[in-house]
């Protein structure tokens, strides 16, 4: 998607490397760049630039996402009525 292909076709893209990852017995970041090239060519560089799960969430970042400050912002809200609710 970050290269400019659509979310539909990135993401079955995707499916079809994480397949040929797991055919080969290598984790994700570790199929070669040609055979990443070979099923797109966004393929290769976006492995080159791949990070790690923590990475992935922490991009989430915004309201209602999975990221540190998300979360964190979400629990202030939440608290006041946690608090009236008698914290259950």
């Amino acid at each position: 998607v970050e290269a400019g292909v659509p979310f539909r076709e990135s993401h079955g893209l995707v499916g079809r490397l994480v397949r040929e990852a797991e055919r080969s017995g290598v984790p994700l970041d570790r199929v070669p760049g040609p055979v990443a090239a070979g099923i797109h060519p966004a393929l290769a560089a976006a492995l080159s630039q791949l990070g790690t799960w923590e990475d992935s969430v922490e991009s989430r970042a915004t309201p209602g996402g999975a990221s540190r400050r998300s979360v964190a912002e979400q629990l202030e809200v939440l608290r006041p009525a946690f608090a009236q609710d008698g914290g259950t």
